[in-house]
């Protein structure tokens, strides 16, 4: 991935791979493909499915009350959920969504976001769960502080956590491989490390 203009960080397919490494770089073993997406959609259901069985236990207890449905937010949440997630894992970056290193695209099945460059392993890691946090885990402890659940606010969690369930393998796969101290970057060939 070249460091062009707005027009060149955006495309339409996969992400352009230009990044090699030399020696000296590890490489992370993660899944991928479709063994990775298959096992994230198994554990993503399992985290909505869960989600969505504590809200309905509170509801039940008469804790938290179930809002109105406002179809049309739930239609403008459904469709624009993973170009906001991505946004948010660009918010992570250095230079934030809009910097020199930060690229965009859109490939079957949905949008991707890539940094080019090396990146320490937490803020990575960060990236990787940054939609977890602001999208997921921030919206679903509001709704215990206001005590209401809306159905738009139910599809944004549990729609994020099935999209993002990838993301936490991966987050995860990086903090058991990668020591603390260690620069992490992707390439042509997958995830690498070397110590920092």
């Amino acid at each position: 991935m070249g460091r062009g203009g707005p027009v060149d960080r955006f495309r339409f397919g996969a992400p352009r791979c230009t990044t090699s490494v030399g020696e000296g770089w590890s490489p992370v073993r993660v899944p991928s493909g479709w063994p990775l997406q298959a096992f994230a959609l198994v554990v993503g259901l399992a985290m909505a499915l869960t989600l969505g069985w504590v809200w309905a236990g509170f509801a039940r207890t008469g804790f938290l009350t179930l809002g109105s449905t406002e179809r049309p937010l739930v239609v403008v949440v459904l469709v624009a959920l993973m170009p906001i997630h991505e946004f948010v894992h660009a918010c992570a970056y250095p230079g934030g969504p809009f910097g020199r290193s930060v690229h965009w695209g859109c490939h079957w099945p949905g949008c991707w976001t890539a940094y080019d460059g090396d990146l320490t392993r937490e803020r990575r890691v960060l990236a990787k769960l940054f939609p977890v946090i602001v999208l997921s885990v921030i919206p679903f402890a509001a709704t215990f502080a206001t005590r209401s659940v809306s159905l738009w606010m139910a599809c944004l969690v549990l729609g994020n956590i099935i999209i993002a369930s990838a993301d936490l393998i991966l987050a995860t796969a990086l903090v058991w491989q990668i020591p603390r101290k260690a620069v992490v970057r992707d390439s042509c060939d997958g995830t690498f490390w070397r110590p920092a």
